[in-house]
């Protein structure tokens, strides 16, 4: 499952999960294909919401891009996209177990949305990756995870052996 699809960008970290662990099962990809909700104060930067965490930076984001993007890499008969914002969508996620669970939603309140909503559903060996924990562009991501982990088992860690494709730190964990 990913949350935070963008224009089809965001599922990277999911086919790159998929090609890992050769899983066979559908995937879901959540995204409100609109742009971001309103950013909460852990997003600011200097006592102001930057302009990449403003409602209308994602606004370009359409379904119908995704859609597209998706049928060109193959996997259309593998992805059901889902259209809405977090708390909407995910209040009755349509799996009730998740082997990969991926978020590339950039903001504060969505990750804590996410993590409320989909933590409990992953399986015990599943996987959780998480694609803004470490820049610093958006802070807020890095809080809410740290926040929601701080009295859990796991703790995100660097994927090092993913530095040599691409030099962007994503980092993850694994459930117990």
């Amino acid at each position: 499952m990913e949350c935070g699809v963008y224009r089809g960008q965001g599922l990277g970290s999911l086919v790159w999960w998929l090609r890992e662990v050769q899983d066979p099962q559908m995937a879901w990809g959540f995204d409100a294909f609109v742009g971001f909700a309103s950013a909460s104060p852990e997003d600011e930067m200097d006592g102001v919401v930057p302009p990449f965490s403003q409602p209308e930076y994602y606004g370009d984001a359409r379904l119908e891009t995704v859609e597209q993007f998706v049928a060109a890499i193959g996997l259309l008969n593998r992805i059901q996209l889902v259209p809405g914002y977090f708390e909407e969508t995910l209040s009755q996620p349509p799996v009730e177990q998740i082997s990969a669970l991926s978020f590339d939603c950039d903001l504060y309140a969505a990750y804590r949305a996410c993590l409320n909503l989909l933590y409990e559903r992953v399986l015990s060996g599943g996987w959780i990756i998480l694609d803004e924990y470490f820049p610093p562009k958006y802070p807020g991501a890095r809080i809410a995870v740290g926040e929601y982990f701080a009295d859990k088992p796991e703790k995100p860690r660097l994927a090092t052996h993913l530095l040599a494709e691409h030099p962007y730190e994503r980092r993850y964990t694994i459930k117990e």
